[in-house]
């Protein structure tokens, strides 16, 4: 079971979440959910949550793909608690999707250097991580 912060930011599988978060009340929470029947009671302990519904999935054509609305509504909560003490982010498995979005705050949020080969990130979802990366660079020459 985890129980403690590695980073700033952390990523993990659904069947952890809860007991995690328990043991970690002040955290910033992000839910990724495949369909409603995963929908995830947000504890209101946690300084803020918020829940996307998306499949991991590359293929646009699926309606249930994660597209740029949810990469701009991902990206502004991202953007109003990267200062916060934690990050948690969630999906299923706790290994693409979720790693897509613990990567890009790691790289792009907090500028760390990653060495994908040798990290836990190396399955990231690469579509959701380029979407979150375009909504970025919008904002960043937006601001300049």
């Amino acid at each position: 079971m985890i129980t403690t912060f590695q980073s700033r930011v952390s990523f993990i599988e659904k069947i952890n979440t809860d007991s995690f978060l328990k043991l970690n009340p002040d955290v910033v929470a992000i839910s990724v959910i495949t369909d409603e029947a995963e929908k995830f009671n947000l504890n209101q302990l946690w300084l803020d949550s918020i829940q996307l519904e998306f499949e991991d999935t590359v293929d646009t054509n699926n309606p249930k793909c994660f597209n740029q609305k949810q990469a701009e509504e991902l990206y502004n909560f991202i953007i109003r608690h990267k200062n916060k003490a934690g990050i948690v982010i969630h999906c299923t498995m706790g290994v693409s999707r979720s790693a897509a979005i613990a990567l890009f705050i790691e790289e792009y949020i907090l500028n760390k250097e990653i060495e994908l080969h040798r990290s836990k990130y190396c399955n990231y979802n690469r579509y959701v991580y380029n979407l979150l990366l375009k909504e970025y660079i919008k904002h960043e020459y937006k601001n300049n």
